[in-house]
């Protein structure tokens, strides 16, 4: 998410329970969108939601794009990380998630892009994209050869 979309988020916006937080507003129109929210942090979103209004924002009056950035630096810290901000974690979620096998239009839908082509050349890293079409491109050829007829390995040889 971008940190305007998390910052400015208001209680109306979860839904189903705290498993579903809603984008309604954004940069694009790819943007608007459906998150699910991991099960770990139901319980923090449910705290999060205590005796506030549906139009209450969620993180409270104060916060915005520079609390987020303070929050996120302090969290990498404590937790002796690498130091990054908000818009890092796009990338690093773009990256990871390429490298996981996630499809780019997936990838890029969750960040609110149109199309793969703004993730891969802003936010997933170059390598981790060539990485993922190689994957891919082996799988498929993988697929189609009989065993007998693919490059025999050590523990092949060995049964033999």
């Amino acid at each position: 998410m971008r940190a305007s979309e998390i910052a400015d988020r208001l209680v109306r916006d979860i839904d189903d329970e705290g498993r579903v937080l809603i984008i309604p507003q954004a940069k694009t129109r790819a943007g608007v969108r459906r998150l699910r929210i991991p099960e770990a942090l139901h319980s923090l979103i449910a705290e999060l939601l205590k005796g506030k209004s549906p139009t209450d924002r969620l993180f409270g009056p104060e916060a915005n794009r520079f609390w987020l950035r303070h929050a996120v630096r302090r969290v990498c810290r404590i937790a002796k990380t690498p130091v990054v901000g908000p818009h890092g974690l796009r990338g690093t979620h773009a990256t990871l998630a390429v490298e996981a096998g996630v499809t780019g239009d997936v990838v890029a839908a969750a960040l609110g892009h149109e199309s793969f082509a703004v993730t891969a050349n802003h936010y997933a890293k170059a390598e981790s994209v060539a990485g993922a079409r190689t994957r891919r491109v082996e799988a498929a050829l993988d697929c189609g050869i009989p065993r007998e007829f693919r490059k025999s390995s050590a523990n092949d040889r060995d049964a033999a």
